[in-house]
């Protein structure tokens, strides 16, 4: 084989695509007092992580330890990120491509709770 050739080939950038997923929600908590909140999370995780969450969304991701969840919403973020010899390249969807929603509240309450709780993002790895 040609030597230029050969290395050509050697030199080949060789890319490893992983895929994440950014969701971005609320979940409103019952703490053990029956007092109830909403909490503001911002979720990354993969491909099982996602599948997980889709089958339990009602679930205390801060592990505060609230008596139940009641309710949760999150709008799901796709994530691509190309990891090559000499960098990384990470594509960010605009577009949720789902949403998950799980639980019952009043819409009233609802509307209470987002202006009285802080609107502070809590950043979890999943």
């Amino acid at each position: 084989m040609n030597k230029n050739i050969k290395k050509l080939l050697e030199s080949e950038d060789e890319v490893k695509i992983e895929i994440k997923y950014e969701l971005i929600g609320n979940i409103v908590i019952t703490n053990w007092y029956g007092y109830q909140s909403l909490i503001s999370l911002d979720i990354t995780t993969d491909e099982k992580g996602l599948k997980e969450i889709e089958q339990n969304p009602l679930q205390d991701f801060t592990g505060y330890g609230a008596q139940s969840v009641d309710y949760a919403y999150f709008d799901v973020y796709k994530i691509e990120i190309e990891h090559h010899k000499d960098y990384t390249k990470e594509i960010r969807y605009n577009e949720p491509i789902k949403t998950i929603e799980a639980g019952d509240i009043d819409n009233e309450k609802l509307k209470e709770l987002l202006k009285t709780s802080p609107l502070d993002f809590i950043k979890i790895t999943y």
